[in-house]
């Protein structure tokens, strides 16, 4: 797979002036407004990656004023339900908690140009750790017709810090799946498309000069992750909580009365149904999630999990004849497939391939 990078956006002026409609709505209401996810990828950072949403961060204070701005300019309706796009996978909790519980949405009901966005976020600033009114931690795009001028964009730095401190401290207090997914993507993106030169780990074991300089750049509780980030050294999602979390003590003398740990995961029956998985066969899953094709399994989205379960079907009959696998099951790899770019670790793959065969979609041969 090659990569191309980019010294501009794939989209043009002309998409990025319409896409931003509702922000200058928002602006024109004199309501500080920071472009989000996709949009503030694509056009002030020139990652190639399809519009969906469009995510705006406004003050805490203004979320309500701003969905009413865009609501009596434009042809948005404002949805009281949370966002499907926003409610954790059923294979995690069956409850579906919202990844965004104080956030906003709006539907678009007539549209006037094929690049109006369809649907709408209107984030509180807080759930991101950003401060929209500090225009030095973002810029606006001179690119743009000069009605834009208002609207702002996170710098590459900021961004990188927003999506690491959301990451591994979401406000929400567990780890939802959904947004973890969508943070890790974020932060890939601008790992691949803004930082350009390799090796990214010199022979010598330092970081690539460009790297480095990004590494420093961050917050120093931040920095960890990122150098697991690039070193692909990580041993997971909750080792680096941890991690940040004793950095910000020593760093900033937080006392032991800090609010706690995130939750690793919500309470979720399914998992609480998996019987416990003996050490020994822990270990021959580590050692068969360590085959050659994992790695590529790990790091990129557009691989399937079907894959993987077809070729664990035949070791899981070997080590339990009555075991095979439902269609069901394999249907259900789908959901599957988003959380697979999130385990970074072979043990923890080996974990996760395991615990999906020992779920209750499982049937004896005859």
């Amino acid at each position: 797979m090659v990569t191309h990078f980019h010294d501009s956006s794939t989209d043009s002026v002309e998409t990025q002036d319409i896409r931003l409609k509702p922000a200058r709505a928002i602006s024109d209401a004199h309501i500080p407004c920071l472009v989000w996810a996709e949009d503030a990828l694509s056009f002030a950072h020139s990652v190639p990656t399809c519009l969906f949403a469009l995510q705006l961060l406004v003050p805490d204070e203004h979320v309500h004023e701003a969905c009413s701005a865009v609501a009596t300019m434009l042809p948005y309706i404002q949805i009281r339900e949370p966002n499907q796009a926003w409610l954790e996978h059923k294979f995690i909790n069956r409850d579906q908690p919202s990844c965004f519980p104080n956030s906003i949405h709006l539907w678009l009901t007539k549209r006037q140009h094929e690049d109006d966005p369809e649907v709408i976020y209107i984030h509180p600033q807080s759930f991101f750790s950003m401060d929209v009114r500090n225009h030095n931690l973002s810029t606006d795009l001179s690119s743009l017709p000069s009605t834009n001028s208002q609207i702002r964009f996170p710098t590459r730095t900021v961004f990188l810090d927003s999506l690491i401190d959301t990451l591994l401290d979401p406000p929400i207090g567990f780890r939802h799946w959904k947004l973890t997914q969508s943070m890790e993507v974020y932060i890939g993106y601008l790992i691949t498309y803004t930082l350009q030169a390799y090796p990214r780990v010199l022979p010598s074991g330092k970081l690539e000069p460009e790297h480095e300089s990004a590494l420093l750049s961050l917050k120093v509780e931040n920095r960890h992750y990122f150098d697991g980030r690039i070193r692909r050294t990580s041993l997971g999602w909750f080792a680096d909580v941890q991690e940040r979390r004793s950095i910000l003590k020593r760093a900033r003398h937080l006392s032991s009365e800090s609010r706690p740990l995130p939750r690793n995961t919500p309470d979720c029956p399914v998992r609480s149904e998996i019987p416990r998985i003996p050490a020994q066969v822990i270990s021959q899953c580590s050692d068969l999630a360590s085959k050659p094709y994992m790695p590529q399994m790990q790091h990129s989205p557009f691989q399937s999990a079907q894959t993987i379960l077809l070729r664990l079907q035949t070791w899981a009959r070997r080590m339990f004849p009555p075991v095979t696998i439902t269609q069901n099951f394999l249907a259900r790899a789908r959901v599957i497939d988003d959380l697979l770019p999130n385990f970074s670790h072979p043990a923890a793959v080996g974990r996760a391939m395991f615990t999906m065969l020992l779920t209750p979609n499982m049937q004896r041969s005859s």
